[in-house]
């Protein structure tokens, strides 16, 4: 870790008024969640295989069953997970008035759980905790859907018109929707600085996030244990474990900011 480069970053923070941080699979893997192109990504290697892609997904039984085993082993993984220190790490950041926003590629919900308010965190990949219809719309609980598989269902259907049901994540080959892509934008441009964290900033379009913030005259800081192939657009970059480096920037900044209300708070539709 650059000391340097941190206390830049600090200075950069004290001096922001509406500070954005986007998050990928490094900000989870101390809490037992594998990333996908890192250093715990082999768990994923034993699901690799076109049935996990949303098109086989739509057409065929078999690749839902698939599909649904894999989900299930993914939804109860991220039952027993815990916030990570880099979670609590950006809850802190937000009671010290040092972040508005967080636009999150993970689906896993441990932003919320460490404490950061839901309004100003976007899921710009949809969330493991609820599942939808993809017929009808309706929307159910995780717990209960897995609940059915654990019972001996292999693909459940919707209990109002027997549509296809979903885990209300994007799935590789799946639309992202432009409604959340619009709000990711919208506080994309609306930053003075954008902060990206434990993402390698390859999957698209989150990856043209802190492409788009530099354009704009944003400045962009990325924190990754790893180089990444936006580093080019960055101001600053500090390589290194992502909860170190936040908790670090979180006991400088309450020694010169003390913990404060928010200065504001995201409405749903922003």
């Amino acid at each position: 870790m650059n000391n340097d480069t941190l206390n830049t970053i600090i200075n950069l923070i004290l001096k922001s008024q509406n500070i954005v941080f986007l998050t990928g699979s490094g900000v989870s893997t101390t809490s037992g969640i594998p990333d996908y192109r890192g250093k715990t990504s082999a768990y994923w290697k034993k699901y690799e295989g076109n049935e996990y892609n949303y098109q086989n997904f739509l057409r065929s039984e078999n690749s839902r069953q698939k599909y649904w085993e894999m989900s299930a082993d993914f939804f109860n993984m991220i039952q027993k997970a815990t916030p990570s220190i880099a979670h609590k790490a950006l809850a802190e950041l937000e009671k010290c008035g040092a972040l508005q926003s967080i636009i999150t590629q993970n689906v896993d919900g441990l932003h919320q759980k460490a404490g950061n308010l839901p309004a100003n965190i976007l899921e710009i990949h949809g969330t493991i905790h609820h599942v939808i219809c993809l017929d009808c719309s309706t929307v159910y609980q995780s717990k209960d859907i897995y609940g059915r598989i654990q019972k001996g269902i292999k693909v459940p259907y919707c209990d109002y018109c027997r549509g296809i049901l979903k885990p209300a994540v994007i799935d590789f080959g799946q639309p992202l929707p432009k409604a959340q892509m619009a709000k990711a934008l919208k506080r994309t441009l609306d930053c003075d600085l954008f902060i990206a964290v434990g993402s390698s900033l390859i999957i698209q379009p989150a990856a043209t996030l802190p492409i788009i913030a530099k354009e704009h005259q944003k400045t962009v800081v990325i924190i990754n244990d790893m180089s990444t192939v936006c580093d080019q657009y960055a101001n600053h970059i500090i390589h290194g474990e992502c909860g170190d480096i936040l908790s670090k920037m979180v006991s400088e900044l309450k020694q010169k900011r003390p913990v404060q209300e928010p200065s504001f708070v995201y409405s749903q539709t922003g």
